[in-house]
């Protein structure tokens, strides 16, 4: 069963590594156009919450979140391969900028 609707512009998935030996906890983030299937995998800066980020580009409700906890060594094997992006918000709106 899907929980997005017609009016759904964007799945954001927010993958959060489990805390390390130091009390650290690492932050990524998956934003898919759902129009497009385009979509921005990066480090975030957000704290693990993006849609700070993408509410200047987005309405709350065009917005469906999926948040996850990976233990670290999943964490290190596909999020923590993302990259770290310069501008976060810049490429949150190339990727919803109509054509």
């Amino acid at each position: 069963m899907s929980h997005t609707t017609p009016h759904t512009r964007a799945i954001i998935h927010v993958f959060t590594a489990a805390r390390d030996r130091n009390g650290n906890c690492y932050h990524a983030v998956r934003v898919t156009n759902t129009a497009t299937g385009a979509f921005v995998e990066a480090h975030t800066d957000a704290e693990g919450n993006p849609t700070a980020f993408l509410r200047d580009v987005l309405d709350w409700s065009e917005m469906y979140r999926i948040q996850e906890v990976l233990p670290i060594r999943a964490w290190q094997a596909g999020p923590g391969k993302f990259p770290f992006l310069r501008n976060e918000r810049e490429a949150y709106r190339a990727l919803f900028q109509e054509v």
